[in-house]
C-alpha cells in the first residue's frame, strides 16, 4: 500500500485526563458514528493478561501495541478513534508514527480534575488500570497541562447531551482532510 493511500486513512485521537469521558465518547462515536473504537486500556489488560509473567513489560508504554491496533483497523476501515492520556513521554513518539502514514485529528477532552478523579474512583476497574490517588493525580495534571494544535475540544464535564458531542464529531469528520 502506498503512502498516499495512506494519506485518505484518518486517525481519530482521543486525549484527556483519566475519567474525562474518551472511552464513552469514543464508544459513542463507534455506536453512532460507526467509527471502529480502539478500547486501549482494555485491550491492554487483555493483552497482559495473556502474557506469561515473566513476559509483562510494555514497550513505549504501550503505544507500539495501539499503533498495531490502529493499522490492523485501518487495514478493513478509513477512520478509527483511538485515546491516550496525553501523560507518557512516550506519546510525541506515537504520534509521528501515525502522521507519518495517517491523517491524525488529536481530540481533547475537557473535564476538571475533580470530576474525572469522582469518576475514576467511582468506576469498575474490569477495563482500567487500577491506579493509586497519587498516581492518578500524577497522571491527569500531566494531561491537563498537555499543548497541542487540537482539530477539536470537547467540553465533557458534565451533562452535555450525546447528540452535541456527535454534532461536533460529525463536523470534524466533514473535514478531515483540511
Amino acid at each position: 500500500m502506498s503512502i498516499a493511500t495512506h494519506l485518505v486513512k484518518t486517525v481519530y485521537l482521543l486525549v484527556g485526563a483519566k475519567g474525562s469521558g474518551k472511552t464513552y465518547i469514543g464508544n459513542l462515536a463507534e455506536r453512532s458514528l460507526g467509527l471502529h473504537f480502539i478500547r486501549v486500556e482494555q485491550r491492554t489488560i487483555e493483552h497482559l493478561e495473556s502474557l506469561p509473567a515473566d513476559a509483562k513489560q510494555l514497550i513505549n508504554d504501550g503505544f507500539e501495541l495501539e499503533l498495531k491496533w490502529i493499522e490492523d483497523a485501518l487495514l478493513d476501515c478509513d477512520e478509527v478513534i483511538s485515546e491516550a492520556t496525553g501523560s507518557s513521554k512516550y506519546l510525541p513518539w506515537f504520534l509521528d508514527r501515525i502522521r507519518e502514514k495517517y491523517n491524525l485529528k488529536l481530540i481533547r477532552v475537557i473535564c476538571p480534575l475533580e470530576v474525572c478523579f469522582d469518576r475514576v474512583k467511582g468506576r469498575t476497574k474490569e477495563h482500567h488500570y487500577d491506579v493509586s490517588d497519587e498516581k492518578l493525580e500524577e497522571i491527569n495534571t500531566a494531561s491537563h497541562n498537555v499543548k497541542f494544535d487540537w482539530a477539536l475540544e470537547i467540553d465533557n464535564s458534565g451533562p452535555e447531551s450525546d447528540d452535541h458531542i456527535l454534532k461536533f464529531l460529525e463536523a470534524l469528520r466533514a473535514r478531515r482532510y483540511t
